[in-house]
């Protein structure tokens, strides 16, 4: 009834079919719009199709690098890192076209030339390489890194593509300072008062760049001071004997700080240099723990001393006593 011609061969593309009809000597009426409802007459339209034509796209080449933190590949991108970690930069080569391709080469724009596992690949083959980097104080906040891989193919025409990784560099970092006022003061009668009171401030920063959550503190005070909840803020998660607890005193951003003050009081008995010790662990989103520690000395000042008098110096003062009122009336005479 019709025939179909195309030109050949097709390559892989979107082509539109046009049926194009040939009517004549058929009777009827024919038409390439809708048939008038009830007009009884034959009709037809000119259909189109779309048609696809799929095929080996030829040479092709893909890489892909991604970043592993536990030397393990394939990674991911991107991907955060903590100082002290070692990334594994992974490369995965593929040959996506229809052709073998040789002197498959990689290169990375910090790290140069990547030894592959093949050279040469076959359709659809893969192959891989890694390299490694220590992560340390002079690596700045964010790395983008390039690789560039080459392959040839049979006629020596050169493929080629390109990808990127980035990582994110923490440097998380805590500061604790610690201050007491008064710095010197004497014992009371031990347990609950009348010891002189003592006030320790803590202040804690966040000196890095992420955040750390949770943010917990420690502080021990030494032999001869204790505890005084009233005057204490905020209020401890914990107090173990001398050691008393804040186990998250909350998210800090950079830089941002939170202070805690902490009353104690010296004990009865207590003598010499006190030294209070304050220690805090902050953690970054990557589980990254930071600590830092502090001091503050608190001097025990000595009580006054009060003679004290046997039997035979109160006699003898007794007669001291005797002589000097002699004297002292004989002096009137």
């Amino acid at each position: 009834f019709f025939e179909m011609a195309w030109p050949t061969p097709l390559t892989p593309g979107t082509y539109d079919l046009v049926l194009d009809l040939n009517v004549s000597g058929y009777l009827g009426v024919w038409t390439n719009v809708t048939n008038p409802a009830g007009s009884g007459e034959p009709y037809i339209t000119d259909p189109i199709w779309t048609i696809y034509v799929t095929g080996p796209p030829g040479p092709e080449i893909l890489i892909e690098k991604t970043a592993s933190r536990t030397g393990v590949c394939p990674g991911s991108d991107p991907l955060t890192v903590n100082l002290g970690d070692t990334v594994t930069y992974c490369y995965n080569v593929t040959n996506t076209g229809n052709v073998t391709l040789s002197n498959i080469s990689v290169s990375d724009d910090h790290y140069g030339t990547i030894v592959m596992t093949k050279t040469e690949l076959a359709p659809g083959a893969s192959t891989g390489g890694m390299t490694t980097h220590p992560v340390t104080e002079a690596d700045v906040s964010q790395v983008i890194n390039n690789a560039t891989v080459t392959g040839t193919f049979p006629s020596g025409k050169i493929v080629t593509d390109n990808d990127n990784c980035t990582i994110n560099i923490e440097h998380p970092h805590i500061a604790v300072t610690k201050t007491v006022s008064p710095s010197a003061g004497g014992g009371g009668g031990g347990g609950g008062g009348g010891g002189t009171g003592v006030r320790f401030t803590i202040g804690v920063t966040n000196t890095g760049d992420s955040t750390l959550d949770p943010v917990k503190v420690e502080d021990t005070l030494p032999a001869g001071m204790s505890y005084v909840e009233a005057g204490t803020s905020p209020r401890p998660s914990s107090v173990m004997e001398n050691i008393i607890t804040w186990n998250n005193i909350g998210l800090l951003n950079p830089l941002a700080s939170s202070i805690i003050t902490l009353a104690a009081h010296i004990e009865s008995g207590a003598s010499g240099t006190r030294t209070n010790i304050v220690n805090v662990t902050g953690t970054s989103p990557t589980g990254y723990k930071v600590t830092d520690s502090a001091t503050a000395d608190v001097k025990v000042e000595e009580p006054a001393q009060v003679p004290e008098f046997t039997s035979v110096g109160i006699i003898a003062l007794i007669g001291l006593l005797s002589i000097i009122a002699a004297l002292s009336i004989k002096r009137r005479e």
